[in-house]
């Protein structure tokens, strides 16, 4: 199978345990506040811009329904998309024709795919920072020690997810920011169902 390249969207690669101490350490109450939150939030869709370690911008639409389902539509510069089908991510990318899957479970997009969210099982929080109006969640797989990062950005008021950033194994970064978040809304199911389209 083809190794993934552009699958830069956070959610597609997996997580290094990292050795750096955490710069803050939330209280349980912080962290509680935060599940709590991912955990009511069944669904999710919103717009997104991503910035991946190159500078280059990329804008598209997304879709989350717990568990397991998830959609990354993206609109430019590139048609392409990352479909969560509950148990696997599939990356098209249509002008090549090229579709790339990996099992969910290898993916941090696991962790918010989950059922129910938790920072504890087999997760590990090793970095929390809260500035201003906001709260940054760096995770990382207790059992995986050689891959990459996930931070979870969060607004305070109101408190909404608003960023996620991953750092791969190779020490890149790609930064997705979300807008015009709507959670609990309805979604058509058809849009986990991945299918193959033409340019």
């Amino acid at each position: 199978m083809k190794k993934l390249r552009f699958l830069s969207l956070s959610l597609i690669l997996p997580l290094l345990v990292l050795t750096s101490n955490a710069q803050g350490k939330p209280s349980q109450q912080t962290l509680k506040m935060l599940e709590t939150y991912l955990n009511n939030a069944r669904t999710f869709t919103a717009d997104f811009e991503q910035i991946d370690s190159n500078g280059k911008l990329s804008h598209g639409k997304f879709y989350l329904s717990r568990p397991g389902k998830l959609r990354l539509q993206y609109t430019d510069p590139t048609p392409l998309t990352i479909t969560a089908d509950g148990q696997f991510l599939i990356h098209h990318d249509p002008s090549t024709k090229e579709i790339t899957t990996m099992a969910i479970s290898e993916t941090p997009a696991e962790f918010i795919l989950r059922q129910n969210i938790s920072f504890d099982e087999g997760i590990t929080v090793i970095q929390f920072q809260e500035e201003g109006n906001s709260y940054k969640v760096t995770l990382a797989r207790s059992n995986a020690a050689e891959t990459g990062t996930l931070t979870l950005k969060f607004s305070k008021k109101p408190l909404h997810l608003v960023q996620w950033i991953v750092i791969d194994s190779q020490g890149l970064d790609t930064t997705v920011n979300l807008m015009n978040l709507k959670s609990n809304t309805k979604i058509d199911q058809n849009l986990f169902v991945f299918q193959e389209v033409s340019p």
